[in-house]
């Protein structure tokens, strides 16, 4: 479970150098689609500093958050095709050239993975605090 959190921390502070830019945008003069920006980029750290603190402490919440999370960013990922492809712009995932659907599929394993591994039997076991 801790490496789970490790990984969860590492995206936080993956996400912190663009705060900080934005941040940076930010104080020269407001700018609503900046704040928008910054607010986007304040959630997921904070919701990735508390999964991983869910995962490294084995709290009974860091499950939850955690499918929550990967489920949010797979809908988000997954409603730009569906979309185009119900607006008429796109004919087929088939159509989509070979790299770019490697690169999708490789994209979407991570959630899935994630929210998998958090279904198991042992993990809900493993999270009591």
């Amino acid at each position: 479970m801790s490496i789970a959190g490790g990984l969860y921390w590492l995206g936080g502070v993956g996400f912190l150098f663009p705060l900080l830019h934005a941040l940076s945008a930010l104080a020269s003069g407001f700018n609503p689609l900046v704040a928008g920006y910054v607010a986007f980029l304040l959630l997921n750290v904070t919701i990735c500093f508390r999964t991983g603190w869910g995962f490294y402490a084995r709290k009974r919440w860091g499950r939850p958050s955690a499918i929550g999370y990967n489920g949010f960013w797979l809908i988000l990922f997954l409603s730009g095709p569906i979309q185009a492809l119900y607006s008429g712009r796109s004919t087929g995932l088939l159509e989509m050239p070979r790299a770019g659907l490697v690169v999708s599929l490789g994209i979407l394993s991570i959630p899935i993975a994630i929210i998998f591994l958090c279904l198991q039997p042992r993990v809900k076991a493993a999270m009591v605090n």
